[in-house]
């Protein structure tokens, strides 16, 4: 077999979701000898690796270092394909989803791709609509469109980027933006595939969407610690006047309104969202202290 397309999905605690993902690409208009699937376990302490393993025509992999870029990393040098699509375990594609894909990559000579990611919420947590709709299927777009930053949700890269410009860096989060974009210095146009539609399938509770805060904060500190020399602002303020808005947009997105009691609720975690971001860049100018305090040369004093 020599696959002109490899899907690599990191895996992580996934399996309630990754059989449809990977029923979905059984079920690729694409031919099947013509792309492989790869999936590679990134600490799952359930069924997830079963799965992948279990699963016909998969190549399951595992990668110990608890980070979805390395994970992807692990894959990259086992993939053979000319072109490498990445997938998370919770995404789910269209049918048309590889085909649409290579097609964009084919009117282009930039290498970059990014597809349609359109949220699906399961479980009715604040959280999860909290994240469907600050992650929109538009917004996404934009992000490709306008400033050429790729999820990897739903990308294709071609292999010959990975070779100049080395692998994703890795860390906690923002490691597919930052690779798209150290990948087309020039900032060429990204091709957006929007009939490459992925479903993302937000089921999180809320206390996980506000680790998930801390998280992307702390990796955006540790990625790019010029622009978060300065401490950050504690966030005393309530901010009462967003809760209106945001709550009319929440209803207005997924039609479930949102009553006094909800609006409370709301305050709540959208205050608690911007103490654990604080507490993530904190952590992330932590990690750089200790970075930097292991490069420096013995003897020497900052």
């Amino acid at each position: 077999m020599n696959p002109r397309a490899s899907v690599i999905i990191p895996c992580r605690n996934d399996a309630p979701h990754l059989p449809l993902v990977l029923s979905a690409l059984d079920a690729q208009t694409t031919p099947r000898d013509h792309y492989e699937v790869i999936v590679v376990d990134n600490g799952s302490r359930d069924a997830s690796h079963a799965i992948a393993r279990g699963w016909p025509g998969v190549i399951a992999l595992v990668e110990p270092t608890p980070s979805a870029y390395v994970a992807r990393n692990r894959g990259i040098d086992k993939a053979q394909g000319e072109y490498l699509l990445f997938l998370d375990a919770d995404t789910v594609p269209c049918r048309d989803w590889l085909a649409a894909m290579l097609r964009a990559a084919q009117g282009s000579d930039l290498g970059l791709v990014g597809g349609r990611i359109e949220s699906r919420v399961l479980r009715p947590s604040l959280g999860s609509r909290l994240l469907a709709w600050s992650r929109s299927a538009e917004r996404r777009r934009a992000f490709v469109v306008e400033h050429g930053r790729l999820s990897g949700g739903n990308m294709l890269v071609a292999r010959s980027l990975f070779r100049t410009f080395g692998p994703f860096e890795p860390g906690v989060s923002g490691g597919d933006g930052e690779f798209s974009e150290r990948a087309n210095p020039e900032r060429k146009p990204v091709p957006y595939a929007a009939d490459a539609v992925v479903e993302h399938r937000c089921d999180l509770s809320t206390l996980d969407y506000l680790r998930r805060a801390y998280r992307i904060a702390r990796g955006q500190v540790l990625r790019a610690p010029d622009r978060y020399r300065a401490p950050p602002r504690t966030p005393w303020r309530p901010g009462f006047r967003r809760v209106g808005a945001v709550a009319a947009a929440l209803s207005q997105a997924d039609g479930l309104p949102i009553r006094r009691l909800g609006r409370v609720s709301l305050w709540a975690v959208l205050w608690l969202e911007n103490w654990f971001h604080c507490a993530g860049v904190r952590a992330g100018r932590r990690g750089i202290r200790r970075r930097e305090r292991k490069e420096r040369p013995c003897g020497t004093r900052p």
